[in-house]
């Protein structure tokens, strides 16, 4: 599996593009991305799945679903936080994004297979109420629930501190100490490292 990733969009938003034998998965679509018609060139785009429905993650995504039709999969939980997507424009100041249609809502434990591999979709409530992160054969692709040195912010609406910990122990931490945690901002890291030494997770070990 191949992965490519930017950063993108006013906060620096990871979004992450999978491929494996003719298909691909694209995460996170927070902003425009001009360079991905040339990265999806003979290789069918099957699934664009956002962590979550905060502006930055998927302010793109009407747009890479409408020239490429691949199904748009969001956490059960988050589908309500979708009707709050143009207050969310409107604090940073940008047009109010389309009203986006969710084709496949994930609720954990389903497994989304795209060119022979798989990812399996992880329940991380907390940082929004249906936060979803994603197993692969490369790592977890986590949104904003880990992050290198910290974890998601919960001073946003719908957001709860409590929940968002225990989504990090019993789901992440749970994983081997080897396995890349992919962030929806800032640089990569392993569980092993932010077991050993996130401030944020001491309390939990």
């Amino acid at each position: 599996m191949d992965i490519t990733s930017w950063s993108i969009g006013p906060l620096e938003t990871n979004c992450y593009l999978l491929t494996a034998n003719g298909e691909a998965v694209l995460i996170d679509p927070g902003w425009e991305l001009p360079e991905l018609a040339a990265k999806l060139a003979g290789t069918k785009l099957k699934y664009i799945v956002a962590t979550h429905a905060h502006l930055d993650h998927i302010y793109g995504l009407d747009a890479v679903r409408a020239e490429r039709h691949a199904e748009v999969c969001l956490g059960k939980g988050d589908v309500i936080c979708l009707g709050s997507l143009a207050e969310q424009a409107q604090r940073i100041g940008f047009p109010s994004p389309p009203m986006i249609k969710v084709e496949r809502e994930l609720s954990g434990g389903e497994e989304l297979e795209f060119g022979g591999e798989k990812l399996r979709v992880l329940d991380t409530p907390g940082h929004t109420p249906g936060h979803i992160s994603l197993l692969s054969s490369a790592g977890v692709f986590v949104g904003d629930v880990l992050f290198a040195g910290s974890v998601g912010r919960t001073d946003l609406p719908m957001a709860d501190t409590q929940q968002l910990l225990m989504s990090i122990r019993d789901e992440l931490l749970a994983l081997p100490d080897e396995t890349v945690v992919f962030p929806g901002h800032g640089p990569a890291t392993t569980i092993g490292e932010e077991r050993a030494s996130n401030p944020f997770l001491q309390d939990l070990l």
